[in-house]
């Protein structure tokens, strides 16, 4: 199934604010990187993963992820992170939720250089919730670098996630979008207003 894509509408749904700047800069060369293999072989999230741990964390990520300490992303303040790189999301009403994604896994099948869109696959975990959290996987989407935003659907192996998040409770989702190859952001706002954290991705498919 075709992902829905709506015009950018939402805060971060078209074009980067100016603090973001440098911060895509940085990760279309470091996630370009990682994500490019010189052939049509699908490259997994776990080999993004290793990929990732071996280069040096792109400037614009405090140096604090590199070690145990945790980004905050608020509502004033997103948190702006890599895949693999997880963060702690600070919601309105003082609650927080680990939260981390890993992808995109693109399918290359098609072989395709000149195609309009990719199927891309990312997998979405939170943990460590400090109360009670309503979710709705509605929430997260995708934004490509011309502000289209797109749906997340989930994917065909993935279990329906809860409509909370509890604490002491780990929940793990695949979902997948068809987005335009390049880059992009995936985002969550959990009022359905506010993105309080974000990720970039690059959609490659050569």
């Amino acid at each position: 199934m075709k992902s829905q894509t709506r015009p950018a509408g939402r805060r971060f749904g078209g074009a980067l604010p100016t603090w973001m700047a440098p911060a895509m800069a940085a990760t279309v060369l470091a996630v370009a990187l990682t994500g490019c293999t010189g052939s049509h072989t699908s490259v997994s999230p776990d080999q993004q993963r290793e990929q990732l741990a071996a280069r040096p964390l792109p400037s614009y990520i405090p140096s604090s992820a590199a070690g145990n300490t945790l980004i905050d992303g608020t509502a004033t303040k997103p948190a702006v992170s890599m895949q693999g790189v997880p963060v702690r999301a600070n919601l309105a009403n003082g609650s927080t939720v680990v939260m981390n994604v890993v992808g995109p896994d693109v399918d290359r099948s098609t072989g395709d250089p000149d195609a309009e869109s990719v199927d891309c696959g990312f997998r979405i975990t939170f943990e460590q919730a400090s109360a009670t959290i309503p979710f709705a996987l509605d929430r997260i989407t995708a934004t490509d670098d011309a502000g289209g935003i797109h749906q997340l659907e989930l994917a065909d192996n993935s279990p329906k996630p809860p409509a909370t998040l509890e604490p002491g409770q780990q929940v793990t989702v695949s979902v997948h979008a068809m987005l335009p190859p390049g880059e992009g952001l995936i985002r969550w706002a959990p009022d359905d207003n506010h993105v309080i954290v974000v990720w970039d991705y690059i959609a490659e498919i050569d």
